[in-house]
């Protein structure tokens, strides 16, 4: 399914929902949708560990010298404007 199949455009699920059943049904609707989801995450999602999200030596090197060559730009523009 798409957005524009479920979404409120004109055609979709919510909103033919809500033109025949009201928008208690839409709420409904959307509720119980939001279950079958997180049950099918529940048995089929993935997890990720501490280990999966921490950057390795070399990229946190790059992002380092990265930041220290903005500062320094920043720096610069500060003083040149405090110059004059």
């Amino acid at each position: 399914m798409t957005k524009g199949q479920v979404g409120n455009t004109g055609g979709g699920l919510v909103h033919i929902i809500w033109k025949e059943f009201g928008p208690n049904a839409v709420n409904t609707f959307l509720s119980t949708s939001q279950e079958v989801i997180n049950n099918w995450l529940v048995l089929h999602g993935m997890t990720v560990g501490v280990s999966d999200i921490i950057a390795r030596d070399n990229t946190m090197s790059l992002i380092r010298s990265t930041l220290d060559k903005q500062l320094r730009k920043v720096q610069l523009i500060v003083s040149n404007s405090q110059i004059g």
